[in-house]
């Protein structure tokens, strides 16, 4: 297993510096993560999952082109705060890679009901995620979804080697998007006419995130569009105004 875990981590070394040279903004992060980390780790559905711990909700990008219904996604957050990888996650900030078969056996996984209003569903036996960031409020991960076939520990314990680095990307992409939209802000409160106080004020939008107006499920595709609004921890409105694009 050390071999396999070897050779699927030095496969992820060269995928984390493909990403770093196409990660310079929240959306571009999102996508190439979107569209790497599936050729590393086998995954019928791939997402970047934001949860929102707080108030119990999901906001999630896919690929492929797979956007959630709305029932599918009140199913998801009617059992949120019961999730086996939302629990693990949140109770331990710093976690590693985890996959639902770690907290469950698939036997007692399968007569959850989670598992039966939800992930059986939409077709989905299988979980693991991969967290980038996680506080008191919100949770963000990369997850794997299959059918059939569990994720393996050498396919585990791999993703689990590059997760400080997917991390450290996703910190300087929202450091990026912070820094553009304070720029943003600036060359507002700069331009002739300009009211400082409400520019100014929507600024600290960064640094605190606000509660979001509800779940939604956006692909990562070419009609995809973030999260709107102001429920997640990082400024998904400005970097992904115009919806995020196929690669």
């Amino acid at each position: 297993m050390a071999t396999l875990v070897g050779r699927i981590a030095e496969r992820g070394l060269k995928l984390l510096n493909e990403m770093a040279a196409e990660a310079w903004s929240l959306e571009s992060f999102a996508s190439s993560g979107l569209d790497h980390l599936p050729r590393l780790v086998a995954s019928e559905v791939t997402t970047l999952s934001i949860c929102d711990l707080a108030h119990g909700r999901r906001t999630v990008f896919s690929t492929p082109n797979r956007a959630f219904s709305a029932g599918e996604r009140a199913s998801f957050d009617a059992h949120f705060h019961e999730h086996p990888l939302v629990l693990y996650h949140s109770k331990t900030p710093g976690g590693t890679t985890h996959r639902i078969s770690d907290s469950l056996p698939a036997s007692q996984f399968r007569r959850t009901p989670l598992y039966n209003d939800y992930y059986r569903c939409v077709g989905i036996d299988h979980v693991m995620a991969l967290p980038l960031y996680v506080d008191r409020r919100f949770l963000v991960s990369f997850v794997f979804n299959r059918k059939r076939r569990d994720f393996d520990e050498a396919e585990r314990d791999a993703l689990d080697v590059l997760r400080p680095q997917l991390a450290a990307l996703f910190g300087q992409a929202l450091s990026q998007e912070r820094t553009r939209s304070l720029l943003s802000q600036l060359d507002s409160l700069a331009a002739p006419g300009a009211g400082a106080r409400s520019n100014w004020t929507a600024s600290g939008a960064w640094f605190a995130p606000p509660t979001p107006r509800g779940s939604e499920s956006r692909p990562a595709g070419r009609t995809g569009r973030a999260a709107r609004g102001r429920g997640c921890p990082v400024p998904w409105t400005a970097g992904c105004r115009n919806g995020w694009k196929e690669r």
